[in-house]
């Protein structure tokens, strides 16, 4: 027979193993619902829009990335005349990343100053543009950039790269 000293130590034993193992159960549960919210890359707290002040230029982006893990920026531009139009991006954000794709092709890309100048063509139509960004980023940290269209409608991005 056991003594009751036994008991006691056998049962602060078991509620010590029972507390690691429910702590260890509500880890795991909050780390799997912060990555189903997006927390940790694509998903709905990672997800954002930004719009000009006249709803002209719309960025639809992810503000959580993985670093050399591919990302898109979907532009949605209203187009004001029938030119082709100029999208510039500062080289600050640029140079932190690898664009990979840009749809439509520009029909030119230069370096203006501290902006990457991109001329993108559209129809005459006064329908939406789509531009897509595809590309990955270089290393961890804060990205900041900003992007404007025609020098009229401008936003900025914020973005932060996890490991």
């Amino acid at each position: 027979m056991k003594k009751r000293s036994d008991l006691n130590q056998i049962n602060r034993s078991e509620a010590g193993q029972w507390a690691a193992e429910t702590i260890g159960q509500v880890a795991i549960f909050c780390l799997l619902f912060m990555a189903l919210l997006g927390v940790f890359g694509a998903g709905p707290l990672s997800q954002r829009t930004i719009r000009s002040h006249d709803d002209t230029f719309v960025i639809h982006y992810d503000s959580i990335l993985r670093a050399h893990a591919p990302s898109e920026i979907v532009m949605e531009v209203i187009p004001q005349n029938t030119r082709p139009m100029k999208l510039r991006i500062s080289d600050r954000y640029v140079s932190k990343l690898q664009i990979e794709q840009i749809i439509p092709t520009p029909t030119t890309l230069v370096a203006d100053g501290d902006f990457l100048l991109l001329t993108i063509p559209h129809s005459s139509s006064k329908a939406p543009v789509h531009i897509r960004l595809r590309l990955k980023p270089e290393s961890m940290g804060y990205l900041t950039g900003i992007v404007s269209i025609d020098e009229i409608a401008e936003v900025k991005l914020q973005q932060f790269v996890y490991p």
